[in-house]
């Protein structure tokens, strides 16, 4: 779980005090909101690829369109142009959320290294191996933070030891033979780099949705998309939401839509396409279906005005 830090002194401070003089006192609880989000998904603290209104839509800004991160800008939280926005003073304030995204590499190159070694990590994450300066099966870096790497060249060192020991009379050295598996063989799970992590990574699928339902008149917040009962359709094209809303201005002409009317048309777009019966042949468990239920009650009166002799 991620987590953000939030200096106690950030309600007294001018900045602040500022925000809520241009947008009011959910400004401020919007700015917290906006910390929380970006250290779940740019930890980095860079918004590099959102636009002001994606900035909005993930903190579910309900006031006027731009008004907020103006006001970001203007008083010194945000920095940066649009499309290009960072945080001020992010990495100073959170350096436990900033470094998330290397700290998930290094990870994942130690567990590559026992798993497949250093040549294998390497073939795998060439950048991270450039980093290192790990090149033609040498790696210039040494330090203590790499102790996983070196701890399976002390293995390999262990082995040829073992084996010098073995053709002189010097004693053998205990334990031998060397401990079985080496650290090269244990294998732990690598970790999974969360793609959020990239500095140029595009918008949430939730916001893009948001943003598009929003465009079409239908009234839906950023939260509401995340819920879990919408995680099926927000995986759904653009192109189904687009026909899900014309359904449903179909249904209700000029009255207000809401994200919760969309998700059974979304549902009933996910189901298979069934061949249609004709209506003689529709029936359930052997009862008849309404057209012969219908067709039935027609003939019936049709033969009452028949017997009363009153013209059709």
């Amino acid at each position: 779980m991620n987590d953000a830090r939030i200096c106690t002194g950030i309600a007294a401070h001018p900045k602040t005090k500022k925000l809520i003089r241009r947008v009011g006192y959910e400004g401020a609880w919007r700015l917290v909101c906006l910390f929380l989000w970006a250290a779940e998904h740019r930890s980095t603290g860079e918004l590099t690829g959102l636009s002001d209104e994606d900035i909005e839509l993930a903190i579910d800004w309900s006031g006027a369109e731009g008004a907020f991160v103006a006001a970001l800008v203007e008083v010194g939280f945000l920095e940066g142009e649009e499309g290009a926005r960072s945080i001020h003073d992010w990495r100073e304030h959170n350096p436990w959320a900033s470094d998330a995204h290397s700290r998930k590499e290094k990870a994942r190159w130690n567990a590559l290294v026992k798993h497949h070694g250093r040549a294998g990590a390497a073939e795998r994450m060439p950048d991270y191996a450039a980093q290192l300066g790990y090149s033609n099966g040498t790696a210039g870096d040494t330090s203590a933070e790499h102790l996983t790497v070196e701890s399976a060249d002390s293995a390999s060192s262990m082995l040829a030891a073992d084996q010098q020991h073995a053709t002189s009379s010097a004693p053998s050295p205990s334990p031998s033979p060397s401990p079985s598996p080496s650290p090269e063989a244990q294998w732990q799970p690598e970790p999974v780099l969360c793609e959020s992590e990239s500095a140029a990574a595009p918008p949430d699928r939730e916001i893009v949705v948001c943003k598009l339902l929003r465009e079409n008149g239908i009234e839906a917040t950023a939260a509401q998309c995340r819920m879990q009962s919408a995680a099926e359709a927000m995986q759904q094209p653009d192109a189904d939401w687009l026909a899900a809303v014309q359904t449903a201005k179909d249904r209700k002409p000029g009255e207000r839509i809401g994200l919760g009317y969309l998700l059974p048309i979304m549902a009933d777009m996910r189901l298979p396409v069934q061949p249609r019966a004709s209506p003689a042949a529709m029936s359930r468990h052997g009862k008849p279906s309404l057209y012969d239920h219908n067709m039935a009650s027609a003939q019936e009166a049709m033969r009452l005005i028949n017997q009363a002799g009153v013209p059709a």
